[in-house]
Formats: structure tokens, sequence, C-alpha cells
């Protein structure tokens, strides 16, 4: 993601927050009351995220900033919102819980400010629990209203960006009405195959034992944006045969040609987005939709006409 950040905005000046944490000896330090050495229990950190910068380094950084006059910085990583202090564009990346735990899994994700990723799930997941996911809950409870995106990053190398104020809506809408948390499914010693086959689950695990659904340290909420024209087909067509039940074999030959289009518009959008922007890609989509209008126009004045 780095690269890709790198490539499409060409910063002047790029700061990898991991850079200015204290060094792992002293992070071990400082959270090993929270983690104890206790296999399984510990105690849920009251540490912020302030306490694993390394302070000295960070106002060297921001001494840096200050000299570069010019050009865009790009801060990316835990902590990047405390050492910019005062930014142009805030993006939250987020990551759903079950999701982390699945990379550490496959040893892929170290611990904040730990060089541990090979070490067993049991070992990364406590430190999480007890430590990181408390810390970064309370930078983001502090630095909600600073959000500008929320950029969804639980499909690898399929990263999604929202506005803030569309996700806030979301939210909203959400808790007006009953609505159920995306559930995870697990293998086990004891598992099967019933949950595969009922539920249409990945093929690749070796059977599924477990299925949690409304557990808060595990679960998420999934939701789909859109701009809802896979609705126009069918009302489309549910409405002409409606109002011209004489003509449809007319009409079903339109939809035909319509979806014939689609086969054309995706990939004019796609070609528009990669050459142009995404906006600019936006306005082909605008522009059927002016001529559907007109043509909606069109036969309705004749209609009228055809009446008077």
């Amino acid at each position: 993601m780095v690269q890709n950040l790198q490539k499409a905005l060409k910063p002047e000046l790029l700061i990898e927050a991991s850079d200015y944490l204290y060094s792992e000896d002293k992070i071990r330090e400082i959270t090993q009351p929270d983690v104890t050495d206790d296999r399984i229990f510990g105690r849920l950190t009251n540490l912020e995220m302030e306490d694993l910068l390394d302070s000295d380094k960070v106002e060297k950084c921001r001494d840096e900033m200050q000299d570069q006059d010019s050009g865009i910085i790009l801060i990316i990583g835990e902590g990047a919102s405390i050492i910019a202090e005062d930014m142009d564009v805030l993006i939250y990346a987020d990551m759903a819980r079950w999701e982390i735990q699945k990379r550490m899994r496959n040893n892929e994700v170290n611990n904040i400010g730990i060089n541990n990723a090979g070490n067993g799930i049991e070992d990364k997941y406590k430190r999480g629990f007890f430590v990181d996911w408390r810390i970064c809950d309370k930078l983001k409870e502090d630095q909600y209203e600073k959000f500008d995106f929320i950029l969804d990053t639980n499909k690898k190398d399929e990263p999604k960006l929202i506005d803030k104020n569309t996700f806030d809506f979301a939210l909203q809408e959400t808790i007006k009405q009953p609505f159920s948390v995306v559930p995870f499914f697990d293998p086990g010693p004891w598992g099967g195959q019933w949950m595969r086959k009922v539920c249409g689950l990945d093929e690749e695990p070796e059977n599924f034992a477990w299925c949690f659904n409304c557990v808060p340290e595990e679960n998420s909420v999934l939701f789909e944006f859109g701009l809802g024209f896979s609705n126009l087909f069918p009302l489309l067509f549910s409405i002409a045969i409606d109002k011209m039940p004489d003509y449809a074999n007319e009409v079903s030959g339109f939809i035909i040609l319509a979806v014939s289009g689609g086969a054309v518009i995706s990939p004019l959008m796609g070609f528009v987005n990669q050459n142009f922007g995404v906006v600019a890609a936006l306005f082909v989509l605008v522009a059927c939709i002016l001529y559907v209008a007109y043509a909606a126009m069109y036969i309705l004045g004749k209609e009228v006409k055809h009446q008077e």
C-alpha cells in the first residue's frame, strides 16, 4: 500500500510512524505490567499511543516537516495523526479484529513496535487484546471527528475508500433498524462439513467447527455503497410492460440492447478512469442518465400529443 500511495501522490517527504516508536525493548518494558508473564491472563491497558512514541524523535520529525515548504508530506502508520498534529487530510485505515487475527495466524503482521510476526498466535493475540487494540481504540475515539475518509483494508490489495460523512450516515441509518453483524467461521478439531454446505463457505479449510455472531471483539459490520444502477433494468422493464403491453417484444428488445450497452459502458468507464480519473468516469454515467431522461421525456411528449 505504501508503494502505491507513493506512486499516486509522489510525496516530497514520506514518514512512516513506526520509525518514531520507542525501541522494541523499551515498548516491552512499558507494556509488561499489562501483558504480564501469565500465558492467558493480562490487564486491559490504560496506555495511549503517545506513550509508545519517542518524544525526541517526534520533535525532530516535526522540525523536518516545518522545513518542508512545498509538496506533499505523507505520514502513514499507527500514530501518524499524533506526529502530524495538524494535517490537511486525515484517512483512518480500518481492519476488523477477525481479519487481524487471521493475518496473525499466517505470520503476516507484528504487534505495535514488536517484531513478532513469526511468534505463535497466542503471544500476538494476547498482546493485541490487552494492549494494541485498547490503544488504537482510544486513538480512534480521540481523532474520530478529524477523519476525512475511512479506508477499509480488510480485503488484501482491494482497499475501499469512503468519505466520513457518508460513513456517519450509514451508521445512523443502521442503528434505526434491525441489523446483523458479519459472522465468522473457524476450523476446529471436532469440525465438520455441515456449515460449509449450508453457508457456502470457503473450500480451503479442512473443516468448520466455530460460527460466531455478535461477539464485539471479533465481529464487524459490512456496508455496501453504490448508485443503485442495478435496479434500473427490472424497474424500467416492468414499468414499460405495464404501460405498453402490446409492445412486449419491442420492450424486451430494448432491454437486451441495454444489457449489450452495459458491456460497452463498463469498459469505457474503466478506460476513462485509468486515463482521466474516477470523477471523469462518473461523467460517463451522467451522460447515460441524461440520455435515458431525454428519451423518456421525448416518448412522454409524443404520448401526450397523441392523446390530444
